[in-house]
């Protein structure tokens, strides 16, 4: 018996740095679902000190993306935290954050109310400060905020917590972008430069899952201070920053390239860093606490030591903001269309940076995102209904769609300096990567009859130069999901009848190690699958293959410098885009792998019409058509069509390109 309560709580603690990994990888609710099973079996075994740190941890979680349960999960970790009072007293915090998330500002003020234990760390003292700095600015006590938030950056500083510098400078920034402009574009850069200077140092699965997503919240602030005080270039070089950076630094690292703020110095604290991290995960595996919190403490200054090295090596460069400098007039010169839209959430707010092939740039508020999303919505149940129907009824359902086009168009593009015809490239913000641009409505055209139309993540990527390569042989991959997908090899026969020579494998389980050990990247990988998302975009979304997933991590690591096309044949392949740097989309793991243009879907779409898409993409590009030009050709062939002539049908794809 003692054996076996030794695996369960061997199996408790694996449990535990399992669900730290997911939240760093974005899997929230496997890591939720982790967190709670160490905190059932901590509980069970009377270890409350585990449990108080698996509860709060789920907890925190919860606090940002599903606080439905929290109030119970605090009390819980609350009621176990009797003997310790550290935990007691940041449960009490979390539940004073909460509170005045939702406006209860009494009940945050008695959770502050209670003092901190003598000997807590200085993170405690920090947090503590920030919430009471909050409390007093939604009171109206501005002085009061301003105080306390100065205090909290000096203790944060003294401490060398590098992150909470961060999000105190982002703080301040928001506090003064209404009444001193100049100070809060003070902080929110310093938020920024540290976002900068501290993203080399993670990991490229880091980088990839968690970093951007959790840290891009001041360049759009910082967007539409510009915008608003008549700057569109620093308004668009701020939409660049937080829509690409992470994308680009990641095509920078995949190319060879150095850090640029890399030196040896940072490298050896680097390695320093690495083995302390090793050791603390040792010693907390064997409940050596004290031996733990030695590693952290030596991590913090660490930490801060890179910190400040970096920020040194970025101020002689000049204060570039990343390791790819950007300029709008290479990107106008090298992006191939007349007008490139950058789209840029700023709060409910929508803000466009348009630039020209001239190299003028305009900005231009949209409005609000509430009103975009309400129109998508009604699009996306008109999509439905189009795709349950017989094709037969699909144009009695036209007059009732094209005013929502219309509205699409009115709300997204007419207010633009739109060129008469033209080639677009458009970087949409979450909501709009399932915005179907090639479908909207101006009064007497859709948009591709006027545009030829690509997409990219952003429109800084232009400036990336494409990875070269020797291409082999194009590589098409099926999986019929056991059968359930009887169109897949109706559509895979279809693309090989276009490309002869293409390497075929449908329903081979070998599939997917097929594609993580390519010698050689495929002049055109086409991939056709049921597409695994789940509710939250995470690196472990992706494609059912036959046998196992391949998944958004595998296509960062596959061999495409020098691949021209990649198809992603599934539903809703654009999923994941909509994430804070877009880096957790299969898309960008291609883009980043090499592949120039990405061909991606932006809804359902059945397997028959699939077929036919593909059967018309692939005769237009083997008549010498760009990807680009052949969607605009399939679109039009579909359009045109009595069984497709529904923008449900004909405009679910859309092209997006590396630069």
């Amino acid at each position: 018996m003692k054996g076996f309560q030794a695996v369960n709580m061997d199996y408790a603690v694996t449990l535990l740095d399992e669900a730290d990994l997911l939240a760093r990888l974005g899997a929230w609710r496997s890591a939720r679902r982790a967190y709670e099973q160490a905190h059932s079996i901590f509980s069970a075994k009377g270890l409350q000190q585990y449990a108080a740190r698996a509860g709060l941890a789920g907890a925190k979680i919860r606090r940002d993306r599903d606080p439905s349960e929290i109030d119970a999960m605090l009390a819980g970790v609350l009621d176990q935290c009797a003997e310790l009072p550290l935990e007691a007293a940041d449960a009490r915090l979390e539940q004073a954050w909460l509170a005045l998330d939702r406006g209860h500002l009494d009940a945050a003020s008695a959770k502050l109310a209670a003092e901190l234990p003598p000997d807590a760390p200085p993170e405690l003292h920090v947090k503590w400060l920030r919430l009471a700095g909050r409390l007093a600015e939604l009171r109206g006590d501005r002085a009061t905020a301003l105080a306390m938030w100065q205090r909290a950056l000096a203790q944060s500083r003294a401490a060398a917590l590098i992150w909470q510098q961060r999000e105190i400078h982002a703080e301040l920034g928001r506090f003064f972008a209404s009444s001193n402009v100049a100070e809060a574009i003070k902080h929110l850069e310093m938020a920024a430069r540290i976002d900068d200077a501290m993203r080399a140092e993670l990991s490229i699965e880091e980088l990839i899952a968690d970093f951007q997503d959790r840290r891009n919240d001041v360049l759009p602030v910082l967007a539409r201070i510009a915008a608003d005080q008549q700057q569109p270039e620093r308004a668009l070089r701020a939409a660049w920053r937080a829509k690409g950076s992470a994308i680009a630094e990641l095509m920078a690292r995949r190319a060879g390239q150095l850090p640029q703020f890399a030196t040896p110095d940072i490298a050896a604290l680097h390695q320093q860093i690495v083995r302390l991290r090793w050791e603390a995960a040792y010693y907390q595996q064997r409940d050596e606490e004290a031996k733990v919190a030695e590693r952290r403490r030596e991590l913090a200054q660490l930490e801060a030591q890179i910190y400040q090295l970096r920020l040194h090596a970025m101020t002689l460069a000049g204060g570039a903001a990343v390791g790819v400098t950007v300029d709008p007039a290479t990107v106008a010169a090298r992006m191939d269309a007349d007008l490139l839209i950058e789209y840029l959430r700023c709060g409910d707010d929508l803000l466009a940076c348009c630039l020209d092939r001239r190299g003028q740039i305009t900005t231009t508020w949209l409005g609000s995102l509430t009103a975009v999303t309400d129109v998508l919505q009604k699009l996306e149940l008109r999509q439905r209904k189009a795709a349950a129907l017989p094709p037969a009824q699909h144009a009695a359902l036209l007059p009732v769609t094209l005013p929502i086009l219309r509205q699409l168009y009115d709300l997204l593009l007419a207010p633009l300096p739109l060129p008469p015809a033209g080639k677009l490239l458009i970087a949409p913000c979450a909501p709009l990567h399932y915005v179907p641009f090639a479908a909207l409505w101006d009064g007497a055209r859709y948009g591709y009859e006027r545009y030829l139309i690509e997409q990219t993540p952003s429109g800084m990527l232009v400036s990336m130069p494409a990875p070269s390569g020797e291409p082999s042989p194009p590589l098409v991959v099926g999986a019929s999901a056991e059968g359930q997908l009887g169109a897949v090899e109706r559509e895979i026969t279809a693309v090989q009848a276009a490309l002869p020579n293409a390497r075929v494998s449908v329903d081979d389980p070998a599939a997917v190690a097929l594609l993580r050990a390519l010698p050689q990247p495929p002049r055109i990988l086409h991939l056709s699958a049921h597409t695994e998302l789940g509710a939250e975009a995470t690196i472990f979304a992706g494609l059912q293959l036959a046998g196992s997933m391949f998944t958004i991590a595998d296509c960062y690591h596959l061999n495409l410098a020098g691949t021209e096309l990649a198809v992603l044949s599934g539903c809703t392949t654009a999923h994941g885009i909509e994430t804070g740097g877009a880096v957790l989309a299969l898309q960008s793991a291609l883009l980043i792998a090499g592949a120039r243009w990405i061909l991606v879907s932006l809804w359902q779409i059945n397997d028959e019409a699939t077929a036919v898409f593909m059967h018309h993409f692939y005769q237009a590009l083997n008549a010498g058509q760009s990807p680009p030009e052949a969607l605009r050709s399939c679109q039009h062939a579909l359009r045109t069509d009595p069984a497709f002539v529904h923008p449900a049908l004909w405009a679910a794809f859309a092209v997006v390109r590396r630069g």
